[in-house]
């Protein structure tokens, strides 16, 4: 009896001991945790302080709380205008306007709700003060980009070959001279006959360059040079493009349009096809859901590409956005499934189509 009682005093003794050393232990890693020797004692490019007290944090701007995780809500001192939304970012806000406003603060009116702008011009609102400014398009100038600019008087002169440059409203022609052509008189135009070249249209052989374009190979032959010229093309230096549309087997009712060693044919309302020989399964457009119908060219079959949220080969059938993987939800909102789509039913003191934005209630 007398030397079980002294074993459970031996075993409550130890008990004891190791209850202490365990609380010691704990009292010195808490310490040892609070101090700026621990990691991310202070977050956000806060700065950590010893002192007798213990340890503490000196945060950057936008940031407070013990360990700086604490972001400061500008948008409750913000001066954003009546019917403007605040959104608080990290020692800064931004405001989203209303339609015809503008502004940091949509306090201004934007100009450009009543485009002054001319001609096609891009008219941008000066966020500071309000006002239009037009983005004019080339050949035009001015505040509102109603004034021409004469591109012939403004140095020299954009025709070559000494052209005549003639001004038009917001553009420029050039009147060529003989044996040029082009928007700007660049082409220069070959008037001598075949194997000859230069202003005085000298005979020239294989040795000249570009004696035989597009690919073509010259032959030196006693009777002079002539060119073999690769498929598609023919003539005496193979700029003559043959005529494929000739031999070509487009359907009735189709346009052939004629390409180097090639042709396409262009099919009539209903055909499909690289001969339109084929009926257009689009015509009767089975894809739902506003997805575009598209023709196989060789099986005239349909294909619906769908849009989001919409699947099947038809695209009538709905995609459950909820369950495909993470929450599109932020704030951990609830997702709940709409036929073609999905909504957020977002947590108190956040909106948007995926509660990204932070509420500010104002007074």
């Amino acid at each position: 009896m007398e030397k079980d009682m002294a074993i459970r005093r031996e075993f409550k003794s130890k008990a004891f001991l190791l209850f202490a050393l365990a609380i010691i232990i704990e009292h010195s890693t808490a310490q040892t945790k609070t101090g700026c020797s621990s990691p991310g004692r202070c977050q956000n490019g806060g700065t950590c302080v010893e002192a007798d007290s213990g340890s503490y944090c000196i945060c950057v701007n936008g940031w407070s709380g013990d360990d700086c995780t604490e972001n400061i809500d500008d948008c409750a001192t913000a001066a954003c205008s009546a019917g403007a939304t605040c959104i608080d970012r990290v020692a800064s806000f931004i405001c989203l306007c209303p339609y015809g406003r503008t502004g940091l603060l949509c306090h201004i009116d934007d100009a450009c709700i009543h485009n002054p702008c001319s001609n096609g011009a891009q008219c941008d609102t000066n966020p500071i003060n309000g006002k239009a400014h037009c983005d004019c398009p080339s050949g035009y100038r001015g505040t509102y980009c109603n004034e021409d600019i004469d591109e012939c008087s403004l140095g020299a002169n954009p025709c070559e070959q000494r052209g005549k440059c003639i001004n038009t409203f917001g553009s420029f022609s050039c009147q060529c001279p003989h044996g040029s052509m082009g928007s700007r008189c660049e082409i220069d135009i070959n008037e001598c006959a075949p194997n000859q070249t230069g202003q005085n249209c000298t005979q020239t052989g294989c040795s000249s360059p570009g004696r035989c374009q597009n690919g073509g190979t010259c032959v030196e032959a006693d009777s002079g040079s002539y060119c073999i010229c690769v498929n598609g093309w023919s003539g005496d230096d193979c700029t003559e493009n043959i005529d494929d549309c000739a031999t070509a087997a487009c359907s009735a009712g189709a346009t052939c349009i004629d390409r180097v060693a090639s042709f396409i044919c262009l099919c009539p309302y209903g055909r499909t096809g690289l001969l339109c020989h084929i009926d257009d399964a689009c015509i009767h457009n089975p894809c739902s859901n506003g997805a575009q119908c598209d023709t196989n060219p060789i099986n005239g079959k349909a294909h619906c590409n769908c849009p989001s949220g919409y699947g099947g080969t038809y695209c009538n059938e709905d995609i459950d956005e909820c369950s495909l993987g993470a929450n599109p939800c932020e704030q951990r909102g609830k997702c709940i499934n709409t036929f073609g789509s999905f909504q957020c039913q977002c947590p108190h003191g956040f909106m948007g189509p995926r509660c990204e934005a932070h509420i500010t209630f104002m007074s």
